[in-house]
């Protein structure tokens, strides 16, 4: 099951959580090496969630930090060397859907949080330390609909912009990591919340309820930011408050073509199929105009 993928210098590494390996492959998409298995020694893994690979902010260049949500570990990872560290925290979300790390410009990390009272999103040192949360809970914890509380979100680090949405809302909110001056962008302006999900009133845990994802895979490059809404593509324009692209794939004979996980790293993307394992790659600049 190809999950989260991630350019490293000049190789392609690509995560399975499910089979609790990453491998390396070239541009081409020809496999290199392994770079971990599954397990729970040094250089393995269980359920590896996503990789983050920032050499521009880096001290270290080499580094490659590892989420695993199985272990609910943050591993340290040396191209050349190996695993250089590993450390455990309670609140990293043990689901490796949506599950995302970031390298911030400070050395820390910004990673989802899972069961924290009061936010959803949470910086961890180098240590493995939780040293501030951000982001609040939409619905308490405790009660359903849990599922609101998932986000989605980018960090970009040369503008210190956080951009994230709520799982069950077409609304992305941006601003700095003080959490001040944050703006709202509506994707559905024209709706009431009721029209396309279930309401925000918390309700007890043994009530189970589905809510429809609206807004997923969240990316910021420069300025624009790249999601999924709906199964479409949007390239927004936030300095002009402007969608520029909406694109919707289809396949040879004109039937919608549905992926489950697109990935934006270093000006590319990648499209994940996991039905078929099919990977479709393609860069920023092949589609903008």
């Amino acid at each position: 099951m190809p999950f989260w993928i991630e350019k490293v210098e000049d190789e392609i590494w690509i995560s399975d959580p499910v089979r609790g390996e990453i491998a390396a492959f070239d541009e081409g998409g020809q496999f290199l090496k392994m770079i971990a298995t599954k397990g729970n020694g040094p250089g393995e893994l269980l359920n590896p969630a996503s990789i983050s690979y920032q050499p521009s902010i880096s001290e270290v260049k080499d580094d490659v930090w590892i989420l695993d949500s199985g272990s609910k570990n943050i591993i340290q990872y040396s191209i050349r060397d190996g695993e250089v560290n590993r450390s455990q925290n309670k609140y990293l979300n043990s689901a490796f859907f949506g599950n995302k790390l970031l390298r911030l410009n400070n050395g820390k990390l910004l990673a989802p949080l899972l069961n924290h009272e009061r936010h959803v999103l949470g910086i961890f040192d180098q240590s493995g330390e939780l040293v501030e949360s951000l982001i609040d809970r939409l619905v308490p914890l405790g009660f359903q609909p849990t599922t609101y509380n998932h986000v989605y979100f980018d960090f970009e680090p040369s503008q210190n912009k956080l951009v994230y949405t709520y799982h069950g809302l077409p609304l992305i909110f941006m601003q700095d990591m003080k959490q001040e001056r944050r703006q709202i962008f509506d994707f559905m302006p024209d709706k009431q919340l009721i029209e396309y999900n279930i309401d925000l009133k918390p309700i007890p845990m043994n009530e189970r309820v589905s809510v429809n994802s609206m807004i997923n895979d969240l990316f910021i490059s420069d300025n624009l930011i790249l999601f999924y809404l709906e199964n479409d593509l949007i390239i927004f324009d936030y300095f002009k408050k402007e969608i520029q692209q909406v694109i919707t794939w289809v396949d040879n004979e004109g039937f919608p073509m549905v992926f489950q996980q697109m990935v934006f790293t270093d000006g590319t993307f990648f499209l994940i199929n996991r039905f078929t394992s099919d990977i479709y790659k393609f860069e920023l600049s092949e589609i903008q105009g």
